[in-house]
């Protein structure tokens, strides 16, 4: 804004000047008000971008996983990694020790597992919203389907350090292979974790699959057919009364392999 001021020469003419004119404290008021209401207004949008985009790179990196464990299977005889490892009654992380030498593009590496560095790989997923924590015992990774069947008809779950051959699969794209789970217990002062496995997920209050994508609150699952898909919670296997059913007993997760 500008205002203007007269003034007379020596000679006694008269001369116009614009002189510049500050803002008064009203307009600056308005102007300070209209900044912080397109904050308001796009703030939560960013954080949805930002939170989708997460999510996007949690399904490629889960498609990674994946594909590393197809890869173990080809060199393996079609054996997927072995679930979990109990020596002596400890159990260990053995499916995340065997992708764990895929990593670098497939090429095994010479490089002693170590929990420590899963974060910022592949096997960690970006999207960690506040109600889950990195899992203390085992890292934040992406969980394996356990139900798988044995030709003895019982789960990979209830059999310790066998496997299962990906061939024997049945509807492979439509059985699970990995999903993003959450679990909580005594041990983690009842605050939610990233899990290591399924453990009747959808059965207990203790451990949920879908709930911790910001935006979007569903879950990525990567299926025994190399693809990966967004899942909202109604897009789990239901049984007819609407409730989520229970794995060891849906092909969805089990894949029928018990030939």
């Amino acid at each position: 804004m500008k205002s203007t001021h007269q003034q007379h020469t020596e000679s006694g003419s008269l001369i116009t000047r614009d002189m510049p004119h500050a803002f008064t404290l009203i307009e600056l008021l308005v102007v300070i008000s209209i900044v912080a209401l397109l904050i308001a207004i796009l703030l939560p949008a960013l954080k949805n971008a930002r939170s989708v985009a997460r999510s996007a790179q949690c399904m490629s990196n889960q498609r990674s996983v994946a594909a590393m464990m197809f890869i173990y299977a080809q060199d393996y005889d079609d054996n997927m990694p072995i679930r979990r490892t109990s020596v002596s009654g400890t159990y260990t992380d053995s499916w995340v020790r065997g992708v764990w030498t895929y990593m670098n593009n497939g090429k095994k590496l010479k490089i002693k597992y170590d929990k420590a560095k899963l974060v910022g790989t592949a096997l960690n997923c970006p999207e960690g919203q506040t109600d889950i924590k990195d899992n203390p015992n085992w890292g934040r990774i992406y969980t394996y389907n356990q139900w798988f069947k044995l030709p003895n008809n019982k789960s990979i779950y209830q059999s310790q350090n066998v496997t299962f051959r990906l061939n024997d699969v049945k509807k492979a794209s439509s059985v699970f292979l990995l999903v993003e789970q959450g679990t909580k217990g005594s041990w983690t002062s009842n605050k939610w974790v990233w899990a290591d496995y399924t453990a009747n997920a959808l059965d207990h209050n203790d451990q949920c699959l879908v709930n911790h994508h910001t935006a979007s609150k569903g879950t990525n699952a990567a299926f025994c057919d190399g693809h990966i898909s967004f899942m909202n919670p109604e897009d789990f296997p239901l049984d007819a009364d609407g409730s989520f059913a229970y794995e060891a007993w849906n092909w969805r997760w089990h894949g029928q392999t018990n030939k």
